[in-house]
């Protein structure tokens, strides 16, 4: 353990652990971890301690207010992580693996896939509509589908996804394979997508960012722009309705990035 660790603003969604440090951030799935332990010391400092699944760990400094919420937090997360249905290999949505292809790349090719041709047989819409909701599902896989679903401009694959949104707080990857796609600057707010880039690999943020910025070119983007914003109030509507059974709600009712009373996650300073 180190002995001066970073101190860290660490963020819980349903798929893993979100560290952000003066040194930068960093995004631990809890399907890789096996540990998460604190120590609080005698002069008023908290450590977080995450260890995975091959024993190595990763130690912040975190306000020891925090420090038993920020542990229960996680254990409950890894407790709830059910296992994962199929193995990759066995998934009939397999096409959208990433397969350690650069960012754009992959999502270029996921879009492909979604749309279709006369060639390629369409993807399997429902369970893409499950996968993205699975937090035991391979993140790259739950953002793969989420950027599908939005490829294909259909209302029912909109109004799923933003769903998906407004109900869960989603892993950071799947944040930002959905600002990529099709609407999505409809769907994410900037301070979202920013918070999310901040615990991505430094590449794929970049070329991130680099997409972002380039000019849109689908001719109808206003029109599926419009469907996506109604989408996305029925989905707050019932994300808010939700909110209000207290049994029903898994996580803490802290806005992420403008959505207030979605997204919800535990935040810590």
């Amino acid at each position: 353990m180190s002995l001066f660790p970073p101190r860290a603003h660490v963020t819980v969604d349903d798929g893993g652990v979100r560290c952000v440090a003066s040194r930068g951030g960093c995004y631990v799935p809890f399907a890789t971890l096996v540990d998460a332990s604190v120590d609080i010391g005698f002069f008023g400092g908290a450590r977080l301690r995450l260890v995975d699944r091959g024993l190595r760990a990763l130690t912040f400094r975190i306000d020891p207010r925090d420090a038993l919420e920020v542990q229960s937090e996680v254990l409950r997360g890894m407790r709830a992580l059910p296992p994962p249905a199929a193995a990759i290999d066995e998934s009939p949505l397999v096409p959208l693996a990433r397969r350690a292809r650069p960012l754009l790349d992959w999502l270029a090719s996921v879009g492909a896939i979604a749309i279709g041709g006369y060639r390629s047989a369409p993807i399997d819409f429902e369970g893409a509509r499950a996968c993205l909701l699975d937090a035991a599902a391979p993140a790259d896989l739950r953002a793969a589908c989420a950027h599908a679903m939005l490829a294909t401009a259909r209302e029912e694959e909109l109004s799923a996804v933003a769903r998906a949104f407004a109900l869960r707080a989603l892993p950071p990857l799947v944040v930002v394979a959905a600002r990529l796609g099709r609407a999505g600057a409809a769907l994410v707010p900037d301070a979202m997508c920013e918070d999310a880039l901040t615990v991505l690999d430094a590449a794929d943020a970049a070329a991130a960012r680099a997409a972002m910025a380039a000019p849109v070119t689908h001719e109808d983007e206003a029109h599926v722009h419009d469907l996506m914003e109604r989408a996305k109030t029925v989905a707050l509507r019932e994300a808010r309705d939700l909110a209000s059974h207290p049994q029903r709600k898994r996580f803490h009712a802290h806005a992420l990035g403008g959505y207030a009373g979605s997204q919800g996650v535990t935040r810590f300073k």
